[in-house]
């Protein structure tokens, strides 16, 4: 189970200290429902135009304050999720924050999705994130279009992924995160249909590369 909080999606000149606040109030949440996991992003850029990787110390400072308030909270772990054009929006970004922060208590939640829409090959990025990878999101989308389709229909290599995660040894969380009726910047939707028909889609993909899903 993980909290999932939008910390670090917004702008990195956007004021930190309400953020902190705001990243405090994430963990007390998480302590409170047990939940093992926060998960957070790593700023979008000052303007659409501009480029995030000028702000890498900040970032990287940004994250240094979270981690070193989480010595106090040992139970919480957090799991950052690549976004489209966030500072980790593809691999080689994820994975200077994972080795420059170098904590067990910053780990991965990978979106096969979000890396499509990114331009990323999710296998590329897999390779690269896979020993740091906690929580896997699925959802999936067509290269190009960026449209987000069920599990298994897009181009996010969700099945050999999930069956090499598996194979690895990986016994975490799958959140099932379709964004079948609205996949907006800040916000996507489903509705019971569309739900029903993105699990029934990550079922199938399961049984054909023999991957169990608990409680399924």
């Amino acid at each position: 189970m993980s909290i999932g909080s939008p910390i670090g999606k917004v702008k990195i000149t956007d004021p930190w200290e309400p953020h902190l606040e705001r990243f405090k109030i994430a963990v007390d949440a998480a302590e409170f429902f047990g939940a093992p996991f926060v998960r957070v992003f790593s700023y979008y850029p000052p303007e659409p135009t501009a480029d995030i990787a000028a702000h890498r110390d900040e970032i990287l400072r940004r994250f240094r304050v979270k981690l070193h308030y989480l010595k106090a909270h040992p139970s919480v772990t957090l799991v950052h999720e690549n976004e489209k054009d966030i500072y980790g929006e593809k691999a080689p970004g994820c994975l200077d924050l994972m080795k420059s922060i170098d904590s067990p208590r910053l780990r991965m939640a990978f979106d096969f999705a979000n890396f499509v829409q990114a331009g990323q090959d999710p296998a590329e990025a897999w390779a690269m994130l896979k020993p740091y990878t906690v929580h896997i999101h699925i959802k999936d989308a067509i290269a190009g279009a960026g449209k987000v389709v069920p599990a298994g229909e897009g181009d996010g290599k969700i099945e050999p992924i999930l069956a090499d995660a598996y194979a690895s040894g990986y016994r975490g969380f799958v959140s099932l995160e379709p964004h079948l009726k609205v996949a907006g910047h800040s916000h996507g939707e489903n509705g019971p249909e569309l739900f029903k028909i993105a699990a029934d889609a990550l079922k199938t993909l399961c049984r054909r590369i023999n991957v169990p899903l608990a409680g399924a």
